[in-house]
């Protein structure tokens, strides 16, 4: 999963590192797709050429298994066919010269399996409620009269984990594939496959990069390979930047967002002669078009992206550029590199809770990028060393900053919170009013039949609810209203008792019963924030180095806040390797007892009976924490952590009881097979000279391989094709793939660097445009904190003489063009000492000379940031107008003697506007924008200046209020918002909707 939303982040702010596949058309026979897999041998249509396809499988064994749109497989087989065909377009797309890699989810570390049992047990318990809902609605169904689809067995999708059946008859499957296609298709005849199935520890993602890791510290490893790695995950982009290697792109489906998806899902709904929407699903019952068609509306064949990772260290070398010529040390953008990486971890991974502050949504990446900036000069040093390391003492200088505006941030949400509510109900409101009205203008009166109902009662149903509708479309409408109605419910009943962003919600959080008992259980508040920091060094080593500990994992549902992780650096961090779970071990950890029936049987006992030694691993019902949020989802699932000790006590037993194919199942560490076309000039091994290895200058690649006889298919044999498959797949004969075991070589250190010899990628941000780059908006909703990273704002804010505005997110401060850059360094690099809130942070090390033009940082000698008066002058004008200096105190605040922030006729009139869109023509919102010329910043009007008396807290008030006190006065509307105003009322008034006592909060009369 990774960092959730950070595709669309990566794709708004660093646009051209994605760039669309090229493919040759499909074609369609008996109701299967064929790609050309013959002439692979051509020149790539995508412009460049590709050495290594990696694909992380089970990115594609969810879709094809139970995918999201389209008719479901009815069969394992069909299932496994599906699976085929899209390996088949991965290699038809990318078109690979030398190795193809296909890696599935093995047994994973601990860290992993938490989010992994929360995920299926969370599954489990809503595919019950479903079935309640479903039940309810078929009732209901047959009670008005229409009839019901014959009720069938939704397939369980938990068996895609290792140990199950179903992923060893896949894997049988997938090495009959391999050798199929090496023996009947030219295009894969010079290509070596590994292939890595659930049987082989680790997740696949991570076998893949293991191999690269492995194949780039050899002698002979050439560092211009490119490589394609397809697969969802957004932290698949990290583990790409994260090989320091020059030519690396991810593959994946092309996922739209915002607008761009809402027009495509409208393009799928056109109107027909009689005005009647005309929906795929109509147009199947009419019987309209081709099963070919029906397929490609069901999206089967999304179009391919590539995200170039080339493309993205251009976007961050033009971003971190300027630092360059300030650091007190040696600038190294690979070391920046993996700077960004820790960053990253910040907002969102897979093994811990991400922080309460941070959000990518509300700009969390953009505002770290600029604190890192600012501190970077003053650290000495990097955050991280090579080979994954954190350097504690520098990241808890990061956490103090990001600790200093918790208070802030949660103030913000909690005011947008209010404001968002406020117009969610003024927007019902108004549209209640606008269909009942349009249907008193229509005439319409509600027809009702009547009908009895249980008992002989009378009931009255609309008598179109469903009309037009095949019976399964009507059940699953009346299942989406059943769903719809108890989230309304969920939301009138859900209450945020902790309050973030009020006076004493940290007190609060921590006294909240679920938090304190999870909290208390766990070990306590030392162990929760040493955990915390152990697990940010644990997953750093993961990306850059591999499994660091197979038993670490986190012991709490529930992330620390920065404010309370300091002087990280006093905690020892050290990680025992251990051992992975046997693939039982792990589906009794992370499956509910729903799953049982994956399991053998004696096994099922210890999940369903009230005897079992462990039945507390296994409750029916998840206590659920709302953690405030009306959105089930969004719910933090307080499940039990899994007592290795007891579990394994409590199996050992029962693993006598098992057959060979089951013992066979469990084995703890599988095989990982190399394929290849007999003509390819490599020793092979024979049972009486078991090893050999690989030949790099032949061969491509290094290792070893070894004779497995289950695996080995003699060149001339007959390879047969696996069981109920032989209608789509026949058998083998003369037999051209041989298969052995693949042995990785030696082990070395991982370089954090482009090996020598590397040729980067031609540039591609070759105009001023493509340098721009802007801090995307992630959609409407949502507060944003970049201005909150002080003076950092100004450290990156000049591209090669490029100058860039900062957009802030809607209802946000933003800023324009400084007159120079601006950083708070140490000269010496040395660490300064501790400070009163027990962190270490930096006082203000100013630049010297500069004035600046028309307004701006004009300070005299010292530059801005004047330590006697002023500061930040703007022309006389006010702006941070002071009585002693605003940035005095090093954690990130304005702070002065006289409160600050007073604005005089310049500063930031209006204050934080609240306007979450980017209102234009007369909607209000920066239209005035930032003008730094004699009459400062933020001159234009907006339709709303918080005037409520919530005002924030009792820190610190943002930029352009006075602090504790709300904001400042609305500024005098312009004549044309006048103008706008009365034409909006005029309209209503003729709508006869207008009522100006019903709605004083309108927009046009704020």
């Amino acid at each position: 999963m990774g960092v959730p939303a950070f595709y669309r982040w990566l794709s708004e702010k660093y646009p051209k590192t994605i760039v669309n596949a090229v493919e040759e058309k499909a074609h369609k026979i008996e109701g299967r797709y064929r790609f050309n897999l013959i002439n692979l041998d051509g020149e790539n249509p995508n412009g460049m050429e590709f050495d290594n396809l990696f694909i992380d499988m089970n990115g594609i064994i969810h879709p094809c298994a139970h995918p999201e749109e389209g008719e479901q497989p009815k069969t394992e087989e069909e299932m496994f066919l599906r699976l085929m065909e899209y390996v088949d377009r991965l290699v038809a797309c990318v078109r690979p010269r030398r190795l193809l890699y296909m890696a599935i989810d093995g047994v994973a570390p601990r860290a992993k399996m938490n989010q992994q049992r929360s995920r299926r047990f969370r599954s489990a318990q809503e595919a019950r409620q479903r079935a309640e809902v479903e039940a309810e609605a078929r009732e209901y169904m047959e009670l008005m009269g229409h009839k019901v689809p014959a009720k069938h067995t939704p397939w369980d999708s938990n068996v895609i984990t290792p140990g199950t059946k179903f992923m060893a008859k896949l894997a049988k499957y997938m090495r009959f594939y391999v050798r199929d296609r090496i023996n009947t298709c030219p295009g894969w005849k010079n290509i070596k496959v590994v292939f890595s199935d659930a049987g082989v520890p680790g997740e696949g993602e991570h076998k893949l990069m293991t191999y690269i890791r492995d194949q780039r510290c050899q002698p002979d490893y050439n560092p211009n390979l490119h490589h394609v790695l397809h697969g969802l995950d957004a932290d698949l982009i990290m583990l790409g930047l994260a090989t320091h290697e020059a030519h690396f792109s991810v593959l994946r489906e092309e996922v739209l967002f915002g607008k761009a998806k809402y027009e495509k899902m409208k393009a799928k709904v056109r109107l027909d002669a009689n005005g009647v929407a005309d929906t795929d699903a109509a147009k199947r019952k009419r019987g309209e078009f081709g099963e070919h068609d029906a397929a490609m509306i069901a999206s089967d064949l999304k179009p391919f992206q590539f995200l170039h990772i080339s493309t993205l260290r251009e976007y961050l070398a033009i971003e971190f550029e300027p630092l360059a010529g300030t650091l007190p040390f040696q600038y190294d953008f690979e070391r920046i590199i993996d700077d960004f990486v820790f960053l990253c971890f910040f907002v969102g991974n897979d093994f811990l809770p991400h922080l309460p502050c941070l959000d990518i949504r509300d700009g969390a990446v953009d505002y770290l990028l600029l604190v890192y900036a600012k501190l970077l000069p003053s650290l000495g040093g990097y955050l991280t060393n090579p080979g994954g390391e954190i350097d504690l003492s520098k990241a808890d200088v990061l956490l103090a900053e990001i600790g200093s505006i918790e208070d802030t941030i949660f103030q913000r949400r909690m005011a947008n919170e209010r404001e968002q509510a406020v117009r969610q109900k003024q927007r019902l409101k108004y549209q209640e009013r606008e269909k009942l009205a349009a249907a008193a203008a229509r005439g319409d009166a509600v027809a009702v039949k009547r009908q009895k109902g249980p008992g002989g009662a009378v009931v009255a149903a609309p008598t179109d609810a469903y009309a037009g509708m095949t019976a399964t479309e009507a059940l699953k409408q009346r299942i989406k209203e059943k769903e719809s109605a108890k989230l309304d419910k969920y939301k009138e009943e859900i209450q945020d008792t902790v309050r973030l962003g009020e006076p004493g919600w940290k007190t609060r959080y921590y006294e909240d019963k679920l938090k304190a008992h999870d909290i208390e259980t766990g070990g306590g508040r030392e162990l929760v924030f040493k955990t915390y920091i152990e697990g940010l060094c644990w997953v750093m080593r993961y990306y850059y180095t591999g499994c660091a500990s197979w038993q670490w994992f986190y012991p709490f549902h529930y992330a620390p806040f920065a404010s309370d992780l300091k002087n990280i650096d006093r905690f020892e961090i050290k990680f025992d390797l251990g051992r992975p779970f046997c693939p039982f071990e792990q589906l009794m950890g992370v499956f509910p007892a729903d799953s049982k029936h994956a399991l053998p049987k004696p096994y099922h006992w210890l999940m369903t009976d009230p005897e079992s030694p462990i039945i507390d691993f296994y409750p029916e019902e998840i206590p659920m924490d709302p953690n405030g949020k009306a959105m089930p989802w969004l719910w933090v699932a307080l499940l039990p952590f899994i007592d290795e000790k007891r579990l394994l006590a409590a199996m050992e037993p029962i693993t006598a009881q098992l057959s060979e194919a089951e013992k066979k199942r469990n084995a703890r560490f599988g095989k990982e097979l190399l394929f290849f076309h007999a003509s390819a000039e490599q020793p092979r091994p024979l049972p009486e000279n078991p090893v050999v290895a690989l030949v790099p200058a032949t061969f491509e690649m290094a290792g070893s391989i070894a004779y497995h006889e289950p695996s080995d298919f003699p060149e001339g044999c007959v390879v047969p094709s696996p069981e109920k498959a032989q209608i789509e797949l026949l058998d083998l004969r003369d037999n051209k793939c041989l298969s052995f075991e693949f042995l990785p070589p030696p082990k070395g250190p991982h370089a954090s660097q482009l090996l020598p010899g590397a040729v980067e990628a031609e540039p591609v941000l070759t105009s001023a445009q493509d340098r721009h780059i802007a801090v995307p908006n992630l959609g409407r909703g949502n507060i944003c904190i970049v201005d909150l990273a002080g003076a950092a704002k100004t450290a990156i804010s000049t591209r090669n003489g490029v100058s860039r505005q900062f957009q802030p997110a809607p209802g946000q401060q933003g800023w324009g063009t400084p007159t120079h850059n601006n950083f708070l360094f140490n000269p010496n690099g040395q660490q300064p000492p501790a400070n009163d809130r027990g962190s270490r942070s930096f006082r203000h090390q100013p630049p010297t000379g500069g004035r600046g033009s028309q307004g701006g940082y004009q300070g005299g000698s010292q530059g801005g940031y004047q330590g006697g008066r002023g500061g930040f002058q703007n022309s006389g004008r006010g702006g941070y107008q002071g009585g002693r200096g605003g940035y005095q105190d090093g954690r990130g605040s304005y702070q002065d003697g006289n409160r600050s922030y007073q604005g005089g006729r310049s500063g930031f009139q209006g204050g934080y506007q609240s306007s979450r869109d980017y209102h234009d023509s007369g909607r209000g919102g920066y239209q005035g924008g930032y003008q730094n010329s004699g009459r400062g910043n933020y001159q234009g009007y907006s339709n709303q200046s918080y005037q409520q008396n919530e005002g924030y807290g009792d820190r610190s008030a943002p930029r352009g209020g006075q602090a504790g006190s709300g904001f400042g006065p609305t500024p005098v509307l312009a004549p044309q918002m006048d103008a706008l105003k009365a034409g909006l009322r005029n309209i209503h008034a003729q709508r006869g909707t207008y009522d100006k006592s019903s709605y004083p909060n309108q927009r046009y009369d704020r």
